[in-house]
């Protein structure tokens, strides 16, 4: 994996900032890491209004030193590909020409939906069942999640290496994840 000089989260709250920078430390990325999280209110709508000043910021950033953007956006009850769609809305509503004309696919920009919550991504990481359709963000205290985003992230970082076969509890949005972060140390075109 070829390590970036910088590496962004664009997160709609604590606890998948807590997972994420776990994560990037089993990358062995321990420096360079700046968060921009929620400070109140709507994290689904934090994300969207961030979301093309963080791109803009990565376009010119990524010209002078090696850069990941990872955006992690809840799907709540919509699908992944929906709020996929949503976030390239945004870039395509921009008044800046360039973001508009933005292709993210050649990038490396990491988009992470997690369907309904992080919380269902934290459970399946760490082998419980669960499933896309319930929301399990309030079947434990906030403390429980915290130390649950260690494991799950050392998981995380398990099914992201090369040639890996993720097991079958593993979740459609989490694999779409692992698709996205995987991605992340290849050459952009």
């Amino acid at each position: 994996m070829s390590k970036p000089t910088a590496v962004v989260l664009l997160c709609e709250d604590n606890l998948t900032s807590v997972f994420l920078r776990s994560y990037l430390k089993e990358c062995r990325i321990f420096h360079g890491v700046r968060v921009n999280s929620t400070p109140s209110g709507s994290g689904f709508d934090w994300v969207l209004q961030q979301y093309p000043i963080e791109v803009n910021a990565y376009r010119q950033s990524k010209a002078r030193i090696s850069t990941w953007l990872i955006v992690t956006i809840d799907a709540d009850k919509k699908t992944v590909t929906s709020r996929i769609n949503q976030l390239d809305s945004r870039l395509k509503q921009s008044e800046n020409a360039r973001l508009r004309e933005f292709c993210v696919q050649n990038e490396n920009i990491a988009r992470l939906v997690p369907r309904r919550n992080i919380e269902t991504w934290l459970l399946v990481l760490t082998g419980a069942a669960a499933n896309e359709k319930d929301d399990y963000k309030d079947k434990k205290a906030r403390e429980e999640w915290q130390r649950l985003a260690k494991p799950a992230s050392q998981q995380l970082f398990a099914w992201t290496r090369p040639n890996i076969q993720l097991p079958a509890h593993c979740i459609e949005s989490l694999r779409l994840a692992v698709k996205e972060l995987s991605h992340l140390s290849e050459p952009t075109h």
